[in-house]
């Protein structure tokens, strides 16, 4: 019976004070639309990295004079390397295939013969995607037999190791101040809210109110004000999503624990917005 009492008072709490309701409502909509932006894109710039290192390969280049069995013993070999994901066998064909799409050249019409060897190509586990690992990589497969050498974009996957954990420093420094504005804002909007209602707490306190009969249905309204300024800011973020897929032709990446995280933080920075602000004017 308490409770739905305080439900109660919360909504008619809100619907008394509509102006400085809707005002609150919009302002934590807008911080934590904020907050979400920030989350959403530091979300994809991780999973284009993960992409990245996903896709990092070696090309094993090997004695062309091997036979199939000795190229088949040898990809054994390098499968059998703890950091190796999968191995793939170019033929001279393929290679040849390759080199014309990449570069639109025909070889066998300048040089009369096919002169590229075949190699294999390795992928390699993505928790071995940093630059030292791959130079331990590279001096393990040379020491097989028949392996000739060990090639890989070095200096372009040293330049995203770099940014890519620079980033990681830079997107958690941003996103704790993210966050801290966020709160600070939500708990100024929800404070100027019940400041403006102070008189309503003095009176419950002069008729014998609890502290918790007086606090309930404040932060019954913070809860319900964190929530919905959540469902209009996942709805702004889709509609950016949106925009930015027809704009760009890309698809942006907007996982549910991202709608589900802001929600969360809604309800939880309403509840204590609330009693924070609430408490100032009750005895302890």
């Amino acid at each position: 019976m308490r409770f739905w009492f305080l439900i109660k008072e919360g909504l008619l709490g809100l619907r008394r004070a509509r102006f400085a309701s809707l005002i609150a409502l919009l302002s934590i909509a807008l911080s934590l639309f904020l907050f979400g932006l920030f989350l959403s894109v530091a979300v994809n710039l991780s999973r284009t990295f993960g992409q990245m290192f996903r896709q990092v390969q070696l090309e094993v280049f090997v004695d062309p004079s091997l036979d199939a069995q000795a190229l088949a013993q040898l990809r054994g070999q390098l499968a059998a390397h703890p950091a190796i994901a999968r191995v793939d066998l170019i033929t001279p064909e393929q290679a040849l295939k390759e080199f014309q799409e990449n570069f639109g050249q025909d070889l066998i019409r300048v040089l009369d013969e096919n002169p590229l060897p075949p190699h294999f190509r390795v992928q390699v586990q993505e928790k071995y995607s940093r630059v030292e690992q791959l130079d331990q990589i590279v001096a393990d497969l040379k020491k097989l037999p028949h392996v000739d050498d060990v090639l890989f974009q070095r200096e372009l996957l040293r330049l995203i190791n770099k940014y890519f954990y620079t980033g990681l420093i830079v997107a958690g420094l941003l996103g704790l101040i993210v966050f801290v504005i966020t709160t600070l804002l939500i708990f100024n909007t929800i404070r100027l809210t019940i400041y403006a209602r102070q008189q309503v707490i003095e009176i419950m306190r002069l008729i014998g109110a609890s502290n918790a009969l007086v606090k309930g249905p404040f932060i019954v309204e913070g809860i319900i004000q964190g929530v919905l300024g959540a469902v209009l800011a996942v709805g702004l973020l889709e509609l950016v999503k949106h925009l930015f897929q027809s704009v760009f032709s890309t698809a942006l990446y907007l996982p549910h624990p991202v709608w589900y995280a802001l929600l969360a933080t809604g309800a939880l920075l309403g509840i204590v917005g609330a009693t924070i602000s609430v408490n100032k004017y009750l005895p302890f």
